[in-house]
């Protein structure tokens, strides 16, 4: 569900191709801008390539030069709002997103205002008001991952780790995203429903065909039953199966934060007893 289609309006399109860059994009809206004009959707795309190159103060001068021109826009709102989190206003964030919400009227148009006050309050370590907003920003048609997973660790904040397991099942059920499932699989650890948890894992190992992602999870597993020695090597498995699959000089964020938590994690095991030649799957 993309912002423009949650809000249910039209989105600011300009005739740019899709492989130009954010500057080249930048440069061409200002060019319009120039030639046309002030003008709201010329604005409002110029602030949203403003964030997506970390320039969240150029950013936040469109979205509120937008807003002199449409006191009324909710996508300028919007975007403001998002600026302020990245700025660590936070306050501000929750101020402009409930002026957004009072622009919309349907659960769906609303949600992705509830959860920047959700993200702002959890920030803020005010964790039960980031709660109810995950609330709401969960009851629309298509919630986001990213909200789901935000309910969850707002939950865990709070100590109601039973409520995080149970709520990352039903986001599950709701949507059958593989980052769910694990995020579900972590809570089941973190719950002590071991049994549960290793027959999720050993599904995910049978039917994936790189395994690191799993290999991973159940060293989390390992760990939790001290089984450290089994854990240690099925990091280190881990670690062999993402140096196969890294490319030099190729980004791959996924597989950088996996090499990140496997390394961590035989050196944390470091102490546990030596690797034998079995990976201990």
């Amino acid at each position: 569900m993309t912002l423009m289609y949650s809000l249910g309006v039209n989105a600011p399109l300009v005739p740019i191709a899709a492989h130009h860059s954010p500057e080249e994009v930048i440069a061409h809206l200002s060019s319009r801008l120039e030639t046309h004009g002030n003008n709201t959707t010329l604005l409002l795309r110029r602030a949203d390539e403003w964030r997506v190159l970390g320039e969240p103060s150029k950013a936040a001068n469109d979205y509120e030069h937008a807003l002199k021109l449409e006191a009324m826009n909710p996508l300028a709102y919007l975007g403001l709002a998002r600026t302020r989190i990245s700025q660590k206003r936070y306050r501000d964030a929750i101020k402009m997103a409930k002026r957004g919400v009072a622009l919309v009227d349907t659960p769906d148009a609303q949600a992705a205002f509830h959860a920047i006050v959700a993200s702002a309050h959890a920030e803020m370590n005010n964790h039960p008001s980031a709660l109810v907003a995950w609330k709401a920003a969960i009851d629309c048609e298509r919630p986001e991952v990213d909200w789901f997973l935000g309910q969850a660790r707002t939950l865990n904040n709070l100590g109601l780790h039973p409520a995080a397991r149970d709520a990352l099942l039903a986001a599950r059920n709701r949507n059958p995203s593989v980052v769910l499932q694990r995020a579900w699989i972590d809570s089941l650890i973190l719950c002590g429903d071991f049994q549960i948890a290793e027959r999720q894992i050993d599904a995910g190992l049978q039917r994936s065909h790189w395994k690191s992602s799993w290999l991973l999870q159940r060293a989390k597993l390992r760990v939790a039953r001290n089984e450290l020695i089994l854990a240690r090597q099925d990091a280190a498995a881990a670690l062999k199966e993402i140096a196969i699959r890294t490319t030099p000089d190729v980004e791959n964020p996924l597989l950088e934060q996996q090499q990140h938590v496997a390394q961590s994690l035989v050196l944390k095991l470091s102490q546990a007893g030596p690797i034998s030649n079995s990976s201990g799957n």
